[in-house]
């Protein structure tokens, strides 16, 4: 990265110390821990979405159930009315209705933006781990070059 090095080859102390603390500063969002904290944030938010659809799939595996039966019913109330049989269908139908509501309340929306907007920044951090690492070394070739700048570069990584 020629651009880089003659641009740290031209710092200042100041903005050595600078660039050493905004460096520490991006190492320490992309530590370890935190890149481990968000891949289990992923992982539970994975759990969560999966478990919404399990119970959306047996609440639409319940409305199935039902369409079937109430197309026994229509069959056997053709040519033969019976109003407890009607009455017991309109329940049915009711009951159906509500857990076509329920199905579609369980819509993981919210749980898949999360997921997305961590993905994101996770992939974000993993970019920013990668840049420190090579500003790292350019810091310290340009250090070398120089014999100049200040002696806290790359203190953070030594440790």
């Amino acid at each position: 990265m020629p651009g880089i090095s003659e641009f740290l080859d031209n710092l200042t102390d100041p903005q050595w110390d600078t660039i050493v603390r905004v460096i520490q500063d991006l190492q320490d969002s992309v530590s370890p821990d935190r890149l481990e904290s968000l891949r289990k944030f992923l992982a539970s938010l994975n759990l969560e979405i999966d478990q919404v659809n399990r119970r959306r799939d047996a609440l639409g595996q319940k409305v199935e159930n039902i369409d079937v039966f109430l197309q026994v019913i229509d069959k056997s109330l053709q040519g033969h009315p019976d109003l407890e049989v009607e009455l017991f269908k309109s329940i049915l139908s009711m009951w159906k209705a509500n857990l076509r509501v329920e199905i579609a309340d369980l819509r993981p929306s919210e749980k898949l933006e999360k997921k997305y907007d961590t993905e994101r920044k996770r992939e974000l951090l993993i970019q920013i781990q990668a840049l420190v690492s090579n500003l790292n070394v350019e810091l310290r070739q340009a250090h070398e070059r120089t014999g100049e700048g200040s002696q806290t570069v790359c203190k953070r990584e030594q440790r």
